[in-house]
């Protein structure tokens, strides 16, 4: 198994807003090579290194790391309604890894702090407390490089997490974990839509989106991918509450991530998924009216991806 270790550092980011993208010039860092990179979608990285390092140099033991929620299937396995490429994509690399074929990529991300809502501008309202009425939004592009993808787990070390007043943790512009359950309901009429499938997909403005919903500290409980539910497992699903400091923590099974990144664009063949899967990571906070709304403290995270490399 080959392992490669990319270090993403990033000192600016773009803020994207409603029919407006306004791009920062971002520089980051990839295995000691610094670049400075202008993307009107925010920055982003991926491949590339001074080459391959034996696996064996694991990353660092922090909490959370390498956690994996089980199968949807509680006997075991893919569940029933697992499209019949991501199962086939499965027993692929169920295969792999029995040969030992399966190789480990692990990625550094940082989102920088944020604060403050900009108020009437990039598709917000003006403030009006108890109503979600702004946001920041920030978008990290991520490739995987010539390969057939089977897995990617999330890895947050204990960090300092402030945020006011919600936040949503996005993969593609599908909901992967957030501080309050915005999916349309009857405290929610009119909230964000839930899919088929079970995906959530992240829409600021117009139809089933979060401009103009109504907000209240606790109002829903947190929302995870897979992790829902009156026994929502904290090893599974843990998020801080608004407007405090703690750790996060997020699981999701191999199936649902590669349903996830199918959804996300992740195209299937007889043989090997798409090469080079290309997407992105988002973050992004919330506020009605107070003066430090839609802030967050510097946010990091790291992925751990399975795949196999492609002839």
């Amino acid at each position: 198994m080959i392992f490669k270790r990319f270090a993403l550092l990033l000192s600016g980011i773009s803020m994207l807003g409603l029919g407006l993208s306004c791009s920062d010039k971002a520089n980051f860092l990839i295995k000691g090579k610094e670049q400075t990179t202008s993307n009107p979608q925010g920055a982003g990285a991926g491949g590339g290194g001074d080459g391959p390092k034996d696996s064996n140099s694991t990353p660092p033991e922090e909490a959370g790391a390498g956690e994996r929620a089980g199968a949807s299937n509680p006997d075991g396995g893919p569940a029933a309604s697992t499209p019949a490429e991501v199962t086939e994509q499965l027993r692929r690399c169920q295969e792999a890894r029995t040969a030992g074929r399966v190789k480990t990529m692990t990625m550094d991300f940082l989102f920088p702090a944020s604060i403050e809502c900009e108020w009437d501008k990039n598709g917000n309202l003006s403030r009006l407390d108890r109503q979600v009425r702004a946001r920041r939004e920030q978008y990290l592009d991520f490739v995987v490089p010539q390969s057939s993808l089977c897995d990617i787990r999330f890895t947050f070390p204990s960090q300092s997490m402030q945020y006011d007043d919600e936040i949503f943790f996005i993969y593609g512009d599908t909901v992967v974990m957030s501080s309050q359950d915005y999916r349309a309901s009857k405290v929610y009429p009119t909230g964000l839509m839930e899919s088929d499938r079970g995906f959530v997909k992240y829409q600021w403005a117009g139809d089933d989106a979060l401009l103009g919903l109504r907000y209240d500290h606790r109002l829903t409980p947190r929302y995870c991918l897979e992790s829902i539910g009156p026994k929502q497992s904290p090893q599974l699903c843990q998020i801080p509450e608004t407007e405090t400091a703690g750790q996060i923590r997020l699981a999701i099974p191999s199936e649902r991530i590669l349903e996830l990144s199918q959804v996300n664009g992740l195209k299937f063949d007889d043989e090997h998924a798409q090469s080079p899967f290309k997407s992105r990571f988002g973050f992004v906070t919330t506020g009605d009216n107070d003066d430090g709304d839609c802030e967050h403290s510097e946010f990091r995270f790291q992925t751990v991806i399975d795949y196999i490399e492609n002839p």
